[in-house]
């Protein structure tokens, strides 16, 4: 499996050129894994490895950093097997062979308005892993990317937002409204928690308040970067490289029908980091300059934290949108 990436991209005239860093080399390398493993208590986590190996490239990490974060990231990973994973197996094989046929952006817009139905599941990171590998440029981890996110589904109900709120003012109802405000977290993961809050009474009122016409995804980063900025909060941290992942992939799908999809998980995200109060403030006018994120790279160059680099990777590329 891992000789599909080739080591090489693809340009608009479907000519190789070889990569200008060693990523696609630990791309290859990713392939040879399961795209979930067991966490225990009967769950299973959406694998780390390809998404944070894309970002700490995007970051300028260097090879020793991407060498790191393979042997460490790998071992809690699960080799692929042919019985196990045949289906997921298959998918991805199949998307190795429409790539270079389709392309990469006629194949999203296809594929995008089914896979977006499922935007919340594994706590974001389907549409988080599709996300970095459409930036990876790597043909192996974008079918991989693909073939995870439609043979792992968790279909969301598709609700209309035909209510009259903006993104902020849709979240600081939620923020006090008590009847999903006191709900209280069961310590599981991120994912269990968005399916149980989205049965909670009052939600499905609170996500369709947002008018989807006026409303837009710049919107839903502000807010995300405003609740992570009060809180620091892992929940947070999702909804903030989430959202980064859906601004990638908006440039292959309609950018309403990806909001009325993701804002459900959005909101279910939210309530379950406890609503708390967005620092508007600080989204609107924290500064920082390049240099700030030239310091920020030593220390992350030292950790092998996959959430590190992916919210510092979301982070820098919001900042520069």
């Amino acid at each position: 499996m891992g000789a599909v990436g080739e080591n090489a991209h693809m340009t608009s005239d479907h000519t190789h050129l070889p990569y200008p860093s060693t990523l696609h080399d630990w791309l290859d390398k990713s392939q040879d894994y399961a795209a979930l493993y067991p966490a225990g208590g009967g769950e299973q986590f959406a694998s780390h490895l390809p998404m944070a190996l894309t970002a700490a490239d995007a970051l300028g990490l260097g090879d020793e950093a991407l060498a790191a974060i393979h042997t460490h990231l790998s071992r809690e990973l699960l080799p692929l097997e042919s019985e196990r994973d045949q289906a997921y197996c298959t998918l991805r094989q199949s998307f190795v062979a429409l790539l270079p046929k389709h392309g990469l952006a006629a194949l999203l817009r296809e594929e995008l308005p089914h896979l977006l139905r499922s935007a919340p599941a594994h706590a974001f990171h389907c549409m988080i892993r599709l996300g970095c590998a459409v930036t990876s440029d790597h043909l192996g981890e974008q079918a991989s990317a693909l073939a995870a996110w439609k043979n792992y589904p968790e279909y969301w109900p598709a609700m209309a937002l035909t209510g009259r709120k903006s993104v902020q003012d849709a979240v600081e109802s939620i923020a006090v409204n008590r009847q999903l405000n006191s709900y209280q977290r069961q310590h599981r993961s991120i994912e269990t928690e968005m399916k149980t809050v989205r049965l909670q009474p009052h939600f499905w009122e609170a996500v369709t308040a947002l008018d989807a016409n006026q409303a837009s995804l710049a919107e839903v980063a502000r807010a995300s970067l405003a609740v992570f900025l009060s809180t620091r909060n892992f929940t947070a941290l999702h909804m903030l490289t989430a959202t980064h992942a859906a601004r990638v992939l908006c440039a292959y799908v309609d950018e309403r029908l990806l909001l009325t999809l993701l804002w459900p998980g959005w909101v279910a995200a939210y309530i379950t980091a406890a609503c708390p109060a967005p620092d508007w403030r600080a989204a609107d006018t924290g500064q920082s300059a390049e240099q700030d994120w030239d310091a920020a790279k030593l220390g992350l160059s030292r950790t092998c934290n996959a959430h590190a680099h992916k919210l510092a990777y979301s982070s820098l590329e919001e900042w520069r949108h």
